[in-house]
C-alpha cells in the first residue's frame, strides 16, 4: 500500500513541516507519523507522483504499530515501498538509541523497594522481546541496582541458565543480592516447571555463596508476576 500527497514537505507552509513544528513546539506536540517522517528524512517518487515522508511514515504505520517497528528487522523494512538500506539503518539506529538512553536512566541509582519498582523497571526492557530474555539485577546494600546484564537469549531451563553466570557476575561487581527475570513472549506470566526449577536452583547456591536472590519475576505484555509476591520462593 503506498500513500501519497501532491506537496513535497519542503513547500508545505512551515507550521505544516514536522521539523519545523518539532523545534518551535517539541517533540511531544508531534505525531507518531511526524516523528518518523523526520527520521525517514526524504520522500521518493511514485508513478510520477510526489510520495513525502510523511506520506511514507504513515504508510511504515499501516504494516506496523511503534511498539511492533522496535523489533521489525532492517530486512523486513526494506520490503515496503521507498524504505531502502539508508532509511531503514536510520529508523533501527533511532530506536536502538531511544532502547539505549532508557537503559541509562534505568541505571541511575534506581532503588528496588519491592516486587512493583523491580517490574517497573523490567517491563519496558523485556516486554517487546520475541525470545526470552533471563537478565538479572545486581543489588547494592541498600537495594540500588548496580547493574542490569543479559545472562541467557533462548527458552529458560535448568541447563542452560547456570548458577555460574549469575554469581559470576554478582561477585565481579559486589552486589550483595540480586533479582533473577525473564520474560515470556507469548504474555502470559504463568510459571513453567522449568521456572520453579531455576529459581529453586539458584536461590540455593545464593545461599550457598552468601549472595541472596530476593525474587523471580517474569515480564508478560505489560504486566508481572512476582515469585516473592506469589509465595513461590
Amino acid at each position: 500500500m503506498v500513500m501519497y500527497g501532491k506537496t513535497a514537505i519542503k513547500d508545505m507552509a512551515p507550521e505544516c513541516q514536522p521539523r519545523e513544528r518539532l523545534l518551535k513546539y517539541g517533540p511531544t506536540y508531534l505525531s507518531e507519523a511526524e516523528l518518523l517522517a523526520i527520521i525517514i528524512n526524504t520522500g521518493y517518487k511514485y508513478n510520477g507522483r510526489i510520495v513525502t515522508a510523511i506520506d511514507l511514515a504513515n504508510t511504515l504505520l499501516s504494516y506496523y504499530t511503534i511498539e511492533e517497528l522496535i523489533n521489525v528487522s532492517s530486512t523486513q523494512l526494506q520490503k515496503i515501498p521507498g524504505i531502502g538500506k539508508a532509511k531503514a539503518a536510520s529508523i533501527k539506529a533511532a530506536f536502538e538509541l531511544s532502547r539505549r538512553v532508557a537503559m541509562i536512566k534505568k541505571e541511575d541509582k534506581t532503588t528496588v523497594l519491592g516486587p512493583e519498582s523491580a517490574a517497573n523497571y523490567l517491563i519496558p526492557l523485556l516486554r517487546f522481546q520475541k525470545q526470552e530474555n533471563f537478565v538479572v539485577l545486581l543489588l547494592d546494600a541498600k537495594n540500588n541496582i548496580i547493574r542490569y546484564s543479559k545472562i541467557h537469549l533462548g527458552t529458560v531451563n535448568s541447563s542452560i541458565v547456570h548458577p555460574r553466570e549469575v554469581f559470576k557476575e554478582a561477585i565481579s561487581h559486589s552486589a550483595v543480592s540480586c533479582i533473577i527475570a525473564h520474560n515470556h513472549p507469548s504474555g502470559d506470566t504463568t510459571p513453567s516447571k522449568e521456572d520453579l526449577l531455576v529459581t529453586q536452583r539458584l536461590v540455593e547456591v545464593g545461599d550457598l555463596v552468601g549472595i541472596q536472590i530476593v525474587d523471580h519475576i517474569i515480564i508478560g505484555n505489560n504486566d508481572y508476576l512476582s515469585f516473592k509476591k506469589e509465595s513461590l520462593m
